[in-house]
């Protein structure tokens, strides 16, 4: 996991959790969420927290779990202090390519939206309208939490700390936002490089840049359309068309596309199919043997039309409007602003970000992908440092069993005079025949008296 994805799935657990009551809102206490959540950020205890706290803690949490050599965020951090702290620790202010209301390209997991006085996490993958988690107000309406009229450190509504769409939040209605901060890493600068800065590649992202590479077509266009179609990190499903053959039918198989080429060869209407949404059936009935519900087969009829139109029109950001038209509607500026401008937008996007690892038309494993895949087997086998990471969980798990084994030969063996007791079993056993050998006297004794008895009645 990336440290933004990290830094999200812990930020939307402190707004979503239920654990000890949920995270509670509070300035005096905001930092006792944090300090309850363990380093893998599950909560032991109670704890409360404020908009900044939240927000930096969920980072700390992420440099320290991916082992980023990165200085964590202080105590003192608040919304003031915020973008000097973030970008001081790699992250880049984009609010000047804000369009409209969203930044070009839309949002990333992981951004770091701000108003005045405010800041919220962004934590799922869309671009558009991604799901906001924040540290909002305590029950009593105030900024105190349980040091006030609020009762207790737990979430006392359920919406002390929450989740919200973008579009929902009342700072986006009032148009407040002011910037967003993207995290990019100590050497994330953007531009078109090859390998560009980190970035885990989804399968169906992986399929999409290989039928590129295959067909010429440009990376930055074909991850533009994967994003515009079925979401940034891609889908391999049926369209949503209405009146369309399996519309909304979920994952394309073999089995549904069969179906759904004998629907449209009987005069159904059709619907787009596979990550990049080929619609058009000549497509299907032209050549009905292609393994259509492979991801990859798809994406090559999609990119080789993108190369197509990028040909034809041209690779300026006015240009990547008309091929986006095009590309969705047929016509230059059949969805011009619908459709053509965002197209652009996230070419723009993905060129400035620069080309993930890993699918540059070589060999699949990357170096800077071995590199990471070598670190992460290190960080699996190897011991942890105190304020730097965990232990590795291989490492964690051997040392975990060792200990195991270590307890249980405790239990067993004997004890040593002035080195260790003995084993809580080896003493019980020791017990256990005390008490045998007790038992055995006292039958002696019985015996002997029955015995004495016996002999005087006889006499």
């Amino acid at each position: 996991m990336s440290v933004t994805e990290y830094a999200a799935a812990q930020m939307r657990y402190w707004c979503e959790t239920g654990d000890y009551g949920g995270v509670g809102y509070s300035q005096p206490n905001r930092w006792s969420a944090y300090d309850s959540s363990d380093w893998d950020g599950w909560l032991h205890g109670p704890g409360e927290a404020d908009c900044s706290s939240a927000v930096s803690g969920a980072y700390n949490i992420a440099f320290h779990h991916e082992g980023v050599d990165v200085d964590l965020f202080p105590r003192s951090t608040w919304t003031g202090s915020l973008p000097a702290e973030a970008q001081a620790r790699g992250f880049q202010d984009i609010g000047d390519s804000w369009t409209g209301t969203v930044p070009d390209g839309g949002f990333r997991v992981g951004d770091v939206i701000m108003a005045d006085g405010h800041v919220v996490m962004v934590t799922t993958y869309e671009p558009d309208n991604p799901l906001l988690s924040e540290l909002w107000i305590d029950a009593a309406g105030s900024i105190y939490g349980s040091d006030g009229g609020d009762g207790s450190a737990a979430d006392d509504t359920g919406g002390e700390s929450r989740s919200i769409r973008y579009l929902d939040h009342p700072l986006t209605a009032s148009a407040g936002w002011t910037t967003c901060l993207r995290y990019v890493g100590a050497s994330g600068s953007g531009g078109s490089s090859s390998s560009g800065p980190a970035y885990e590649l989804s399968f169906i992202q992986r399929e999409v840049l290989r039928a590129a590479d295959d067909t010429g077509c440009p990376w930055w266009a074909a991850l533009a359309c994967l994003w515009m179609e079925t979401g940034e990190r891609g889908a391999n499903i049926f369209g949503h068309d209405a009146g369309g053959a399996y519309s909304g039918g979920g994952e394309v198989t073999e089995t549904k596309f069969r179906d759904f080429l004998r629907m449209i060869a009987d005069g159904w209407t059709s619907n787009g199919v596979g990550p990049l949404q080929i619609t058009y059936p000549g497509y299907f009935l032209q050549d009905p043997e292609r393994r259509w519900w492979e991801p990859y087969e798809s994406a090559v009829v999609g990119c080789r039309i993108l190369k197509g139109l990028i040909d034809a029109e041209g690779d300026s950001y006015e240009d990547l409007r008309r091929v986006g038209s095009r590309y969705n509607s047929g016509s230059s500026d059949g969805a011009y602003g619908a459709y053509g401008v965002p197209f652009s937008d996230r070419c723009k996007s993905w060129y400035d970000y620069g080309r993930p690892s890993g699918q540059d038309g070589e060999d699949w494993l990357m170096s800077s992908e071995a590199i990471d895949l070598l670190r992460n087997i290190s960080d699996a086998v190897t011991p942890g440092k105190a304020g730097v990471k965990f232990d590795g969980e291989l490492y964690n798990h051997l040392k975990e069993t060792h200990n195991t084994v270590e307890r249980i030969e405790a239990v067993f063996q004997p004890g040593k005079v002035g080195v260790r007791p003995a084993g809580a079993f080896v003493d019980w056993m020791n017990w256990v025949s005390s008490k045998q050998d007790e038992t055995n006297k006292r039958l002696d004794v019985l015996i002997a008296e029955v015995k004495a008895l016996r002999a005087a009645e006889e006499k």
